[in-house]
């Protein structure tokens, strides 16, 4: 299995400078890791994504509709990480807009 690591930097600060570009998960990363793979013959996932808050402000659907691409292109694992440990932004679910989000989209996710 692929696994790939993957964030929405929009809002991300970089020397002193935001970045005000919203990262294309989609056309930038699923598409290509899901060719990829299935020239491999492997399964792919995102074994680590997550936005900043700014981004869950200005974007508030983003966990949902990033779920719902990776799935599109046949991504078969989505982690969240949930920590400011070694980060250039606040990818944790610290706010209640972004744990409302998380917890919105997994409850849309298969269970065992």
């Amino acid at each position: 299995m692929l696994g790939v690591d993957v964030y929405n930097k929009y809002g991300a600060v970089k020397d002193g400078k935001m970045n005000m570009k919203s990262t294309d998960m989609e056309g930038g990363y699923f598409k290509p890791f899901n060719a990829w793979a299935k020239n491999q013959g492997v399964a792919w996932g995102a074994a680590e994504t997550g936005y900043t808050d700014k981004a869950s402000v200005d974007d508030p659907p983003w966990i949902q509709r990033t779920y719902n691409q990776m799935k599109a292109n046949d991504g078969v694992a989505f982690t969240y990480f949930n920590t400011t440990l070694n980060s250039v932004a606040n990818w944790a679910l610290s706010t209640t807009a972004k744990k409302n989000a998380f917890t919105g989209t997994l409850r849309t996710t298969p269970t065992l």
